[in-house]
């Protein structure tokens, strides 16, 4: 009975609970492919050759487009200070 009682009693409390409310910050339109998103807030999208970086606010602060090394298939944003941009099937690095 015991147990039973607690548990009513934590279901309770947790319909009373609220987690955190999500809400968007900024809202960015035009996204093209894959997104990724830097400990700064900063959020990059890419596609095929070409790599798009928007502020945390979404205004678009940059762009970099490059032929040489084949599309663009991934980029690490683990460190917001030297973004890797990683090209086409012989997984060439870009800092």
């Amino acid at each position: 009975m015991k147990k039973i009682t607690i548990f009513l009693l934590l279901l309770l409390v947790a319909r009373w609970v609220d987690g955190q409310d999500l809400h968007p910050i900024a809202t960015i339109t035009g996204f093209k492919g894959q997104v990724a998103v830097d400990a700064i807030g900063n959020v990059y999208s890419f596609k095929g050759f070409e790599v798009f970086k928007y502020d945390s606010n979404g205004h678009q602060v940059a762009k970099f487009s490059t032929h040489h090394y084949g599309m663009i298939t991934g980029i690490d944003v683990t460190d917001p200070f030297k973004i890797l941009v990683v090209f086409g099937p012989f997984h060439w690095v870009l800092i």
